[in-house]
């Protein structure tokens, strides 16, 4: 019984991954069917945007990857003093490695491996302490903008896009359930104020990708209202567990379903959703291949 309930177990998450990417698929692919969204669309937005954008969300993406970096800093410094150029490289390597696994596991044995053995189960609660920081953040302002959204959803007539809200509106409640037992099982509490001020920092910085885009298409909200919607968008991406790679369609979905139809045409949505996955995503991964096959792996200790 024992075993067949491991077994049970060792399927399941597995096979959640693949239903969660199989709907999404088709949930997109009936939209594309039912809008009659076409590529050249696409494209035509892609031109009418300025030719600094990309650079600009690059080095957007860049900024937001740094304060992760200061704050890895600062989280290591009781049990070993590093760099920021260290804690930069050991941060975009574990970006690379974490990119093939999901909720990010491949970071925990990545950052473990630059540190000496004795200290490398502490180090797997530092990486905890600072998902936990980040996604706190997200909850908490994910709850804040489902809080402002929630009554103009309610009043939508498509029952079908205001359900998908309870998604996010549970998971915030389930965390928040938690987060007391949390943030005294580990570390100082000194420590959490400070990380999650890090983590804060860099949740606006990222976003402001969203925000610039949202200017330049002229999304038609209030600046309060998208960065309710903008909120509400990352809790829900958040708290499904997909491979980074694979997780575009997932991101394609919740934007389709989280911003309502009269705050963006859903190409314009796509290519935003796109653009920022290659940006805040694979531009830092494919620093973190880069850093791998060129940085010296002497920073391991026995």
């Amino acid at each position: 019984m024992t075993s067949a309930l491991y077994k049970a177990k060792q399927f399941l998450e597995p096979t959640v991954k693949v239903g969660i990417l199989v709907l999404s698929t088709y949930f997109i692919y009936s939209q594309w069917k039912e809008q009659e969204l076409q590529f050249s669309s696409l494209l035509d937005q892609l031109n009418l945007l300025p030719l600094w954008l990309v650079p600009c969300m690059l080095l957007i993406s860049l900024g937001s990857w740094l304060i992760e970096s200061r704050k890895w800093q600062f989280l290591t410094m009781d049990l070993k003093e590093i760099r920021f150029r260290e804690s930069v490289i050991q941060n975009l390597i574990a970006q690379a490695a974490s990119f093939i696994t999901p909720w990010r596991v491949g970071e925990f044995a990545t950052k473990a491996f630059y540190f000496s053995t004795h200290l490398r189960k502490s180090i797997f609660k530092r990486v905890l302490i600072g998902n936990l920081s980040q996604m706190s953040i997200t909850v908490v302002l994910g709850a804040l903008g489902a809080a402002i959204c929630f009554p103009a959803v309610l009043a939508s007539d498509q029952t079908w896009w205001w359900m998908i809200w309870i998604v996010p509106i549970i998971g915030a409640l389930l965390y928040l359930r938690y987060w007391e037992k949390v943030r005294h099982t580990w570390l100082n509490p000194q420590v959490w104020p400070k990380s999650l001020g890090y983590s804060l920092l860099r949740y606006l910085v990222f976003s402001s990708n969203w925000w610039l885009m949202f200017y330049l298409m002229d999304a038609d909200a209030s600046f309060t209202m998208q960065i309710s919607y903008l909120s509400v968008f990352y809790l829900l991406t958040s708290l499904i567990p997909v491979f980074q790679w694979l997780d575009i369609s997932v991101k394609w979905t919740a934007a389709i379903l989280i911003f309502p139809p009269s705050f963006l045409p859903t190409d314009s949505l796509l290519l935003i959703t796109s653009l920022i996955w290659c940006t805040n995503t694979i531009f830092p991964t494919l620093v973190g291949c880069l850093l791998l096959v060129s940085t010296p792996s002497n920073n391991q200790n026995p």
